[in-house]
């Protein structure tokens, strides 16, 4: 009795999701890849219901919309002779990331050995971040097969306060290059105050090596 009560219930009733077909998601990869200008082999989806009574071919016409906050857009897809269908729609980049290869302690400088290189799908745009290496911090405890990633380590600080830089300023073929103090710490992309040492007067450059920064004006 109670199985047929089951079976005539909406949930047990509930059609599967129809799956779309493999042309039409290489369309929808390479439409996300144009979005994100990164390569369509990389794109990875995840769908969400499609009602199976819609028909989806390889060539439905579709259009993405949304912000693509974690991943997540809507491909409003336009079969023939039916209404628009909705379906939302997760896509993620396949990238490489480290791993930590055995646990370690916060305050830790990474070694060679430290590290695990490895693949992962990260579900949003590419954050076109810099992968650790050898002489990156922990900056908490991690523990094995953990993504070494921003929240977890960062890079070693390369310019440190007190510390005398070379400041280099360039424009066309014209380059100019001073002594000053640095005036706070950063590592190597990171934005750091200088005193000029001929000059006076403070300015704002990035690092852009050990005791080097780049003047951005």
């Amino acid at each position: 009795m109670l199985a047929t009560v089951l079976a005539s219930s909406p949930v047990a009733a509930r059609e599967p999701a129809a799956p779309v077909p493999s042309g039409l998601a290489a369309s929808v990869s390479a439409a996300v890849a144009a979005l994100w200008a990164t390569d369509a082999p990389a794109i990875r989806l995840e769908w969400g219901a499609i009602p199976s009574a819609v028909a989806l071919s390889d060539t439905t016409p579709f259009r993405l919309t949304g912000k693509g906050a974690g991943g997540w857009l809507v491909a409003l897809f336009r079969p023939a002779g039916r209404s628009a269908v909705a379906v939302r729609v997760r896509a993620g980049v396949v990238d490489s990331v480290m791993l930590a290869a055995r646990p370690l302690a916060a305050g830790v400088t990474l070694e060679e050995a430290d590290l695990r290189p490895a693949t992962a799908v990260r579900w949003g745009p590419p954050r076109g971040e810099t992968r650790p290496g050898a002489g990156w911090i922990t900056r908490r405890a991690v523990f094995t097969g953990d993504e070494l990633g921003p929240s977890t380590v960062m890079a070693p600080q390369l310019v440190h306060a007190g510390d005398q830089v070379r400041v280099v300023w360039r424009q066309g073929p014209v380059t100019v290059a001073l002594d000053g103090v640095a005036l706070s710490s950063a590592a190597l992309g990171e934005t750091v105050s200088v005193r000029l040492a001929q000059r006076g007067g403070q300015r704002r450059g990035t690092v852009s090596g050990p005791g080097s920064v780049r003047l951005e004006s």
